[in-house]
């Protein structure tokens, strides 16, 4: 039997990413890559780095393009969003931000003109659901947390990441809070250089071994120790 179209389209797409990757990291991280992905059922390691920010520091306001506008996003306003950034939000992977916005979390967005080119939320409340308890454990667990940014890939390169999360910051220092938490994937640089760029420190690695998508032996490496945790996902 002759493979559909649309399988044909999923090999394709399965090619060019292994091509991409061969070419943006090399051919060993590739095969560890392909390896990892095989197994991931079975066996699969996470990376996370989590940064903190200290917020009883002087910030300046960021300096927005003629074409950008920072829209922050609460309760009061949730409904009156256009029907463009709407769109933009229903991805399956913020549902639950969202519904946090109306337990007292904010959503910050960039926009031109009608379209979002940058989103990130600011949790103070875990209507989430988010990792707390796997990677802001201890004293970090309290702190809010900046979550879900995303810039679209038009939108990359101009320091919208920088500029919103310096922006997030002003917020949080705004209401009283001394400090603030984000976490981004280990293989995630660009992540990591635009947090540094906005005054966050990396406080905390984290490295998880998952066995069958349930058992987690972590490794935790902070202020020049290390130690282990297992737990249950």
């Amino acid at each position: 039997m002759l493979p559909s179209a649309s399988n044909g389209v999923m090999s394709l797409n399965a090619i060019g990413k292994v091509k991409q990757s061969w070419h943006d990291h090399g051919w060993l991280a590739t095969a560890l890559a392909i390896v990892e992905t095989a197994f991931r059922p079975v066996f699969r390691l996470r990376r996370r780095c989590v940064f903190v920010a200290r917020l009883d520091e002087h910030r300046a306001p960021s300096v927005w393009e003629a074409d950008e506008r920072l829209l922050i996003v609460n309760a009061t306003n949730l409904n009156s969003l256009p029907a463009r950034v709407w769109e933009f939000l229903q991805t399956e992977d913020q549902q639950p931000d969202l519904l946090g916005i109306r337990e007292g979390n904010t959503l910050f967005l960039v926009m031109d003109g009608v379209e979002c080119l940058h989103r990130g939320y600011v949790r103070v409340r875990d209507a989430a659901g988010s990792d707390r308890k796997t990677v802001f454990f201890g004293d970090l667990e309290t702190l809010p947390e900046i979550r879900s940014c995303e810039t679209v890939p038009k939108a990359r390169g101009k320091g919208l990441y920088r500029r919103v999360l310096n922006e997030q910051l002003r917020f949080l220092a705004s209401l009283g809070y001394q400090r603030a938490v984000l976490y981004t994937m280990g293989e995630n640089t660009a992540s990591m250089k635009g947090a540094t760029a906005a005054g966050f420190k990396l406080h905390r690695r984290l490295h998880d071994w998952i066995l069958f998508q349930l058992l987690v032996f972590q490794r935790v490496r902070e202020a020049g120790r290390t130690w282990w945790r297992i737990f249950v996902r």
